[in-house]
């Protein structure tokens, strides 16, 4: 990120839910890194986690280019890469959404593109604080 001197806000709730860590981490770090990615040098991307009905929900909004219309029903399939233009020299595999969304969806949660911004990409993490697992894994450690 200090390439491209973007900033970082955070608003971060403490919680714990039950999972496998290491997946969790990896899908949260799909979804900072396509923010990074897509954002124009200079921007800024929020990122905030917070606790709602028994879920763990993850924000993470940047202000790129955004997901366009056509893009969003297969953005999360493996290997599909939209056609919005992204600041950077290396191409990505079209793999990090899709990862993220199946590591997600294994956890009995939810990734989700939410459509609130004029310009930018909002995606959505939701993940219940229980879901069977025995691993504990602490929000305040996930994106570690």
């Amino acid at each position: 990120m200090m390439g491209k001197e973007i900033a970082v806000h955070l608003a971060a709730a403490q919680d714990s839910l039950l999972g496998d860590r290491e997946k969790l981490r990896i899908a949260i770090d799909n979804l900072l890194s396509n923010a990074v990615k897509y954002s124009p040098r200079g921007g800024t991307i929020s990122v905030s986690l917070a606790q709602e009905a028994g879920n763990v929900v993850l924000d993470v909004v940047d202000i790129g280019p955004g997901i366009a219309a056509e893009d969003k029903p297969r953005v999360f399939e493996a290997f599909y890469q939209g056609a919005a233009a992204y600041e950077g020299h290396v191409k990505g595999s079209g793999l990090g959404l899709a990862i993220a969304r199946e590591y997600v969806t294994a956890h009995h949660g939810r990734l989700e593109i939410i459509d609130d911004m004029p310009q930018g990409a909002h995606l959505r993490m939701t993940l219940p604080t229980s879901n069977g697992k025995e691993m504990a894994c602490s929000t305040t450690q996930l994106g570690r």
